[in-house]
């Protein structure tokens, strides 16, 4: 679901600030996986 989501931002628009905006909900997602591994 995440990732149909992530796609569907890329493939509206190819900027710049949309990879950082990626980033920035992949680094959030992966320190809450974080969080639920410990």
């Amino acid at each position: 679901m995440v990732f149909c989501f992530l796609k569907w931002i890329v493939t509206r628009s190819r900027t710049k600030d949309t990879f950082k905006l990626i980033l920035f909900i992949a680094v959030l997602f992966l320190k809450r996986s974080q969080y639920f591994l410990q």
